[in-house]
């Protein structure tokens, strides 16, 4: 069993989200689909390339956008102001993937 945890720490996973605080949006984006966005793939492709020194022929056909919003540590108060962030990208091409970090 392969498990991607992408953000691991302690958080209120309950509450803040149950109260609507805190919140995960996620995007796919998929070579050939019309509803995917061509620059997120290219921009992902690029930032592989340039960032990791290696893979200058990788070419993303696959790509996970997922966004935490709010995050509270653990416990979550209603009173607790959280601007926090944070986005973590998977580009996968068809031998290889990589993950990397924006926040």
């Amino acid at each position: 069993m392969a498990i991607i945890a992408p953000f691991w720490a302690t958080t209120d996973t309950y509450s803040a989200f149950r109260d609507g605080h805190s919140k995960v949006y996620y995007q796919m984006h998929k070579r050939g689909d019309i509803n995917s966005s061509a620059a997120i793939l290219r921009m992902a492709s690029e930032h592989v390339q340039r960032y990791t020194g290696k893979f200058e022929n990788f070419e993303a056909s696959w790509v996970l956008v997922v966004t935490w919003e709010k995050l509270c540590p653990y416990v979550y108060y209603y009173y607790y102001d959280s601007n926090c962030r944070w986005v973590r990208v998977i580009a996968c091409a068809t031998s290889m993937s990589c993950v990397f970090v924006v926040k």
